[in-house]
């Protein structure tokens, strides 16, 4: 399992709807001020551009998570064994790179309610949509969308 075209295509499609709704919903809710429609734009490229290369580390060490577990515990004559030990490492990427993109958000541009706070709070959202795409990754041997 590999990553292909269309695996990166829709990951920065995926990126810029998210950050598209998020920037826009913090606008909207007045959790951040965006002055003008530059500010919108250059919050949107910034975000998108953090997303995609965070979403793309993430599936990569997804399709290297799955292929190295694919030889210790191949499916699904070791389907017991593997759902733990996938869903460990699944959560163990997600923490260890969910944090490096915060903590280097946070150099950037720091966050108002405190680094802290953010690291687990993305930690966890991260983890979540991790244990989702490594799912979905699994499910299709090939990962063609």
């Amino acid at each position: 399992m590999k990553l292909n075209k269309y695996t990166v295509l829709t990951i920065l499609l995926l990126a810029f709807f998210v950050q598209l709704i998020i920037i826009t919903y913090n606008y909207v809710t007045g959790y951040i001020e965006v002055p003008n429609i530059g500010n919108y734009l250059t919050r949107l490229a910034i975000g998108t551009s953090f997303s995609f290369v965070f979403a793309l580390v993430l599936v990569y060490l997804d399709l290297q998570i799955i292929n190295r577990l694919d030889k210790i515990f191949p499916l699904p004559k070791k389907l017991l064994p593997r759902i733990p030990a996938e869903f460990l490492f699944a959560v163990f990427a997600a923490i260890v790179i969910g944090s490096s993109i915060t903590i280097l958000a946070n150099s950037l541009m720091p966050y108002p309610d405190g680094l802290t706070k953010n690291i687990i709070n993305n930690s966890l959202i991260t983890s979540v949509l991790n244990i989702i795409i490594i799912t979905r990754l699994l499910k299709n041997s090939d990962f063609y969308f």
